[in-house]
């Protein structure tokens, strides 16, 4: 196994064909498809299915990209370590975070960050909380920010804060008048959950189950705003995971839909994950204090003591 047929396969991946690949690669079709098969050959299984010149991932070829993409991330972790000891050893902070965190509080920490540090230079990247445990698993970043993770060795986990569960509703239906939502006030109600692979969504429909109500669920969603745009449309009332649901912290109204909490005893919590070497360092303490801070103060009406 080679490093350039790793590149050369995890192109093809990206842009979804050998002639595309080619052409990022700055190399020739027939050497990019050369190399993907000598890959196939050393690794002992397929990595494509190919039907009428179109390529697909089998499932070997999904996990294995998985890893390669892992490798990845480790070089590219490297190369901005070796950048900053070629510009004097400047100081550098790598950042990642799930999307909610990073809309709702890391851009905003982000600025302060700068202002207070303006010899920092900041890494920010953007990853499902899964994949960002594997990432801190590989030193890949220097302070990460998700939901609630599994439990990892050789990372320190510092929790931000829990809220619960809230509703998406729109503005003219007659829930949206109501402080918080309790769960029999969604008998009868069209209800509009998060996918099934999340964590979160069990619980959320083990609840409906066990409230004995009559209500459907006639969509799951994977991302917030697609869930908003349903609420705003009129198909009904979404259940979600509050920080995802705020475009604009801190107004709670989302173009025609208004945020409630949920009395469900359904709660999300918040981490913040660092390297043990640098659980004492104070920017990043400083980092994660300004993180909980807005947290607490823009989220207090969902906060779960």
């Amino acid at each position: 196994m080679q490093f350039k047929q790793l590149e050369a396969f995890r192109m093809v991946v990206k842009v979804g064909t050998i002639t595309k690949a080619a052409h990022f690669l700055h190399m020739q079709q027939p050497s990019v498809s050369r190399m993907v098969s000598e890959l196939e050959n050393s690794l002992g299984f397929a990595l494509f299915t190919r039907s009428k010149g179109r390529l697909s991932l089998t499932q070997a070829g999904r996990l294995f990209y998985r890893q390669v993409e892992q490798h990845f991330d480790t070089l590219n972790a490297l190369s901005h370590q070796a950048q900053s000891i070629r510009s004097n050893m400047m100081q550098s902070l790598r950042i990642v975070a799930a999307p909610s965190l990073s809309h709702a509080l890391v851009s905003d920490a982000l600025a302060v960050f700068h202002k207070q540090n303006p010899t920092y230079t900041l890494h920010m990247m953007t990853h499902s909380s899964e994949r960002i445990m594997e990432l801190m698993q590989n030193k890949a970043f220097d302070v990460a920010f998700c939901l609630t993770p599994n439990t990892y060795y050789n990372v320190n986990m510092d929790l931000i804060g829990s809220l619960s569960a809230c509703c998406v509703i729109k503005k003219n239906h007659r829930l949206a008048k109501k402080p918080t939502i309790d769960i029999t006030d969604l008998n009868e109600e069209n209800i509009i959950l998060p996918n099934p692979e999340y964590t979160y969504s069990v619980p959320l429909q083990k609840k409906l189950q066990q409230s004995h109500i009559e209500c459907r669920v006639i969509a799951t969603a994977m991302l917030s705003s697609v869930a908003c745009r349903m609420v705003k449309k009129g198909m009904g009332i979404a259940i979600t995971e509050p920080l995802s649901s705020f475009d604009d912290i801190p107004d709670n109204d989302i173009s025609n839909v208004v945020v409630r909490p949920l009395l469900a005893n359904i709660s999300f919590s918040y981490w913040a994950i660092y390297s043990p070497s640098l659980a004492d360092g104070t920017v990043i303490q400083n980092f994660v204090t300004h993180i909980k801070t807005r947290f607490n103060y823009h989220f207090k009406d969902f906060i779960n003591d």
